[in-house]
């Protein structure tokens, strides 16, 4: 107080007590699952939104998103070579940025749907 000329005052009391806040929630990361239909009626969902995202990208054809040039976050969205922590191996010289939140993985996927003229259902379960 004295080195820092703060004039910080002290006052100790012998009884106090602690509460809980009670409108403080905790915070719990919840496991979505992606559910996603295509135009033709075929489904696609999986215990893991990484499983399911891999699935829809190989059903639309990885040929077909890589035309497209894509990117995701300023880089290319699939590479032939691994070149990001975030990719994936989908084929045996292609690798795809999968993002790391189910958004994120909702926005992807609704990107190359637009992008390919695929009206896709996408939601969570």
């Amino acid at each position: 107080n004295e080195q820092l000329s703060i004039n910080l005052k002290l006052e100790l009391e012998a009884e106090l007590d602690a509460e809980d806040k009670p409108d403080k929630k905790k915070r719990t990361k919840s496991k979505d699952k992606l559910l996603v239909k295509f135009p033709d009626g075929q489904y696609f969902a999986n215990n893991s939104t990484l499983d399911t995202f891999l699935e829809v990208v190989w059903e639309i054809g990885i040929d077909n998103i890589k035309r497209k040039d894509l990117s995701w976050g300023g880089n290319p969205l699939i590479t032939t070579s691994k070149m990001f922590n975030n990719q994936v191996q989908v084929d045996s010289q292609r690798w795809i940025i999968v993002p790391n939140s189910t958004r994120d993985k909702i926005k992807l996927l609704r990107v190359i749907g637009a992008m390919l003229h695929i009206n896709m259902e996408i939601s969570t379960i």
